[in-house]
């Protein structure tokens, strides 16, 4: 790719903005980040200065602004126009930090270019990714990068006008820079002025006729499922079939109902166009991963820095980040390791790590499951548990569990989340006390259990499967977090009553039958830490938004 004009492009003379390119002195305000905030980037030089004033200062942020601007589920649209590796990507002024990240994860040659210079110093500060280039410009001139200089661009609608954009105009930039071959994913705001009409013909006009449409649910900032188009109706029933006010289902029912009679185009959502030129094939890489018909699959944000693709008969994990790569391999090794153990009847029988141009990703069959109440939920689990054999007395210096948390992330992760007393105290007298042990999923709570007509119950998500583990750590967790999910509590609220023996029911019943030599106390104790010792990249600096709820519970279990 050629090298955008140098004669006006001058380096950002703040030593910590990241080798930004300045191409304007016209700025945007970043509207998304509470104007209170906006000095603290502007005076941080590393990730780990902004984490701190994130974190640690006396006004810390708050954790929902925090997930919003940093959850990798963000980088959604990544998966919905993926390329082969050294494809050129641009991210032209979206506003979605973890867009660039997975980009680049997936061997893609990447541009970050936005209005808004402060976003852009905070994406460089916060992201590990190596792109290319990071360009501030404005919106109102001609993009400085030749013709069908990039396979993959990227566009908000919503951002285009917050710069004064005009689209026409800017939509017409995106298809001069976009090679023969490349696609746009154009993101629309449900309540901007562009609707999905104009968009589509603004694109037909510049050379972008073939457009497939996808619906962010509930919206493409806090998104859960992306959908096609096509399908929303049938979503729509299915969400007012599990609301529980009347007239909440009401307006459901009446937009499924105008959906399936053609009207789905007018519904107000916030939506993705994946368009390309007439020289293009069609751009449906899930299509191809899934082996099945586009148009047949949906997408669902999962908690790290993955998405699940579900289509007819296949579930696909996709990871957006190379340590979820090698997650998700490691997630496939732990589900065939626990089918060798007492969980066996309970684990998805087939597994499967392939690669798209060098992507790994684990497709599993599709599981036609039921919605779980929180009772059922807990008997189902508590009816597992009690399937396993009884476990072994071990010391529990002799578990994982204590080969994790006395290893060199062990003791990074306490002293993060300001569990280094804990973690000293129960290194110091808790050795040879003798527990229970076996194989422990490590994850237990509703969201992973699957119950499928005809009674089987599947347990998915094996990412923190041991072989060997204190058993109580998944019965007395399973017991939390139905108290949470039950009472509407925090971690610490549900961790103190654990603690002090309030919580009833078979899984509490369960994780008292596993303490072994242990009291309540120090069983809460050890359930903390090992909810504190992460099996994935550092939580302060990837996952800060988690901190302060980790934190709390620390706190109420020293007291």
């Amino acid at each position: 790719m050629a090298p955008p004009p140098a004669g006006n492009a001058d380096s950002d003379p703040d030593p910590g903005a990241q080798h930004i390119r300045r191409l304007t002195d016209r700025d945007v305000t970043w509207l998304a980040l509470p104007s209170e905030r906006h000095e603290q980037v502007r005076r941080a030089t590393s990730a780990s200065d902004l984490v701190n004033s994130m974190l640690d200062s006396l006004d810390p942020w708050p954790p929902e602004l925090l997930a919003r601007l940093l959850h990798p589920g963000g980088a959604v649209a990544a998966a919905l126009a993926m390329a082969p590796p050294g494809a050129r990507a641009l991210d032209l002024g979206t506003g979605w930090p973890s867009l660039a990240a997975a980009l680049v994860s997936c061997g893609l040659d990447v541009t970050i270019a936005d209005p808004v210079l402060l976003r852009l110093r905070f994406e460089r500060l916060m992201s590990a990714a190596p792109v290319t280039d990071a360009v501030h410009l404005a919106l109102t001139s001609q993009l400085p990068w030749p013709d069908d200089s990039f396979d993959r661009v990227f566009v908000d609608t919503a951002e285009v006008h917050r710069a004064r954009g005009d689209l026409r105009f800017v939509i017409g930039e995106v298809a001069r820079v976009l090679a023969p071959e490349g696609v746009a994913v154009v993101a629309q705001d449900a309540g901007g002025p562009s609707s999905r009409g104009r968009l589509l013909r603004l694109l037909r006009e510049v050379g972008l006729p073939h457009a497939t449409v996808l619906v962010a649910r509930p919206g493409r900032a806090d998104w859960s499922r992306v959908l096609d188009e096509s399908r929303w109706g049938q979503h729509l029933t299915s969400e007012a079939s599990q609301a529980s006010a009347p007239s909440v289902r009401g307006k459901r029912l009446l937009k499924a109902a105008i959906a399936a009679a053609g009207g789905v185009r007018w519904l107000p959502a916030d939506r993705f166009v994946v368009a390309y030129g007439p020289e293009a094939a069609p751009c449906d890489p899930l299509a191809e991963i899934l082996a099945e018909p586009a148009g047949s699959r949906e997408l669902i944000r999962l908690s790290d820095a993955r998405v699940a693709v579900l289509g007819q008969e296949s579930f696909v994990k996709l990871p957006l980040s190379r340590h979820q790569q090698d997650a998700l391999i490691q997630e496939a090794q732990n589900t065939r390791r626990a089918r060798s153990t007492g969980f066996a009847p309970h684990v998805i029988r087939s597994v499967h790590v392939h690669d798209w141009h060098g992507l790994p990703y684990v497709r599993y069959p599709l599981i036609r499951e039921r919605h779980a109440r929180p009772g059922e939920a807990e008997q189902t689990i508590a009816q597992i548990l009690r399937g396993l054999a009884p476990g072994r007395d071990a010391p529990l210096g002799a578990t994982a569990f204590w080969e994790r948390l006395t290893g060199a992330r062990g003791a990074r992760d306490a002293d993060e989340a300001g569990a280094r007393a804990l973690r000293a105290r129960v290194l110091d007298t808790m050795a040879d006390v003798s527990v229970p042990a076996g194989p422990t999923h490590g994850d237990l709570h509703a969201d992973n259990l699957l119950l499928v007509d005809g009674g089987a119950a599947i347990l998915v998500d094996w990412n923190r499967f041991e072989p060997f583990n204190p058993l109580v750590l998944d019965a007395g967790y399973a017991a939390i977090e139905h108290d949470r999910r039950s009472h509407g509590g925090s971690l610490a609220q549900a961790l103190v009553r654990f603690r002090d023996r309030e919580l009833t029911g078979p899984l509490a019943e369960l994780a008292s039958s596993t303490m072994g030599d242990l009291d309540s106390a120090q069983a809460a104790t050890l359930i903390l830490l090992d909810r504190v010792v992460s099996y994935s990249q550092p939580r302060r600096r990837y996952k800060p938004w988690t901190m302060p709820a980790m934190a709390r519970a620390v706190a109420a279990l020293a007291d």
